[in-house]
């Protein structure tokens, strides 16, 4: 939140809702921010993408160190928005 970035998105979004008659929404939104969510971010783990595989990316391997790339999360996750 204290990167220029988020803070003018943040601006924008209530001085929008204030246009709007609606600041009820925006007051929502930055509640939903900053309380706790009943879970930590780093509960979450996450899976190395799986090399492919043949003679050609084998090859390529011999000469370049590729970097670990991370795929995705291990466990489904669901986002509901209301």
């Amino acid at each position: 939140m204290q990167q220029n970035f988020f803070m003018k998105a943040v601006t924008t979004d209530i001085e929008q809702s204030i246009r709007q008659g609606d600041a009820a929404t925006i007051a929502h939104e930055l509640s939903i921010q900053v309380h706790p969510w009943g879970f930590d971010l780093s509960e979450f783990r996450v899976r190395k993408r799986v090399p492919p595989s043949g003679i050609f990316h084998r090859m390529r391997r011999l000469w370049k160190q590729e970097e670990e790339v991370w795929e995705g999360f291990s466990e489904p996750i669901h986002i509901w928005q209301v």
